[in-house]
């Protein structure tokens, strides 16, 4: 039965401009090639052909079958021939165990190719290549500065602006609730607004905050309410503050 390697695996270099020989995708992504075209390739005696892939291949006790290479039979000048699809590893091997004029050629081709596998953009032109190159370099290094300012400390104004907010939401929430505290029952309320801005940043003291944790942190004050056990706490220390 004919097996027609084109119709097994698609191509993987359609656009190289350095084909030496056919480089073929399988089922898996791996990159392949034809035995009996690198055989051929090589400047091997087409004659020998068959004890040569006995011994070779079907016999190599190094490069296994359904990991290294598959067979298959296809057609060749109107007989039906064998032959194998076999990974670039093996063909670099082969390339080099034949020790012809063209060994060197091939194995070089072989590596060049495994770089292009790679390389995305290996079938555009070198300006093209250095083009988007470019624009990579770019992005990392705008991503970079980005990272760096998010990373910096907050600066005067906007630590004072953090500041500011808080007194405003403690003094919002004494007015809205009409409470009546005294500095000692006001200090809690800061000190549970504080340590809950610590708690969503990560950070030991306020002081520490960068300004990737600038929104963050004045949406969170906006939105902030005391919890039960703040307010219970307070309200203690007022019936602490009037039993003495």
């Amino acid at each position: 039965m004919e097996i027609n390697i084109k119709s097994m695996y698609s191509r993987g270099y359609e656009e190289s401009t350095l084909e030496l020989i056919k480089i073929d995708t399988n089922e898996d992504g791996e990159k392949v090639v034809s035995a009996r075209e690198l055989y051929l390739g090589l400047g091997l005696d087409k004659s020998q052909w068959a004890r040569w892939f006995k011994k070779n291949i079907e016999q190599n006790e190094y490069f296994k079958l359904g990991v290294d290479w598959v067979g298959f039979d296809t057609m060749s000048n109107g007989n039906l021939t064998k032959d194998f699809a076999i990974s670039l590893d093996f063909a670099k091997h082969i390339a080099m165990m034949a020790r012809t004029e063209m060994s060197h050629k091939y194995r070089n081709y072989f590596i060049e190719c495994e770089k292009a596998a790679h390389n995305p953009y290996s079938h555009l032109s070198k300006e093209f290549q250095a083009l988007i190159m470019h624009d990579e370099k770019i992005m990392k290094l705008e991503r970079r500065v980005e990272d760096i300012e998010d990373n910096a400390y907050l600066s005067p104004s906007e630590y004072g602006m953090v500041g500011q907010k808080v007194n405003n939401k403690i003094h919002a929430i004494v007015t809205e609730r009409g409470l009546k505290l005294s500095r000692q029952q006001r200090s809690e309320l800061y000190k549970s607004l504080n340590r809950d801005i610590k708690t969503i940043t990560g950070v030991h003291h306020r002081c520490q905050l960068r300004r990737k944790h600038l929104d963050q942190v004045l949406e969170f004050i906006y939105r902030w309410e005391p919890s039960l056990a703040t307010m219970m706490k307070v309200e203690q220390m007022d019936l602490f503050n009037t039993t003495n």
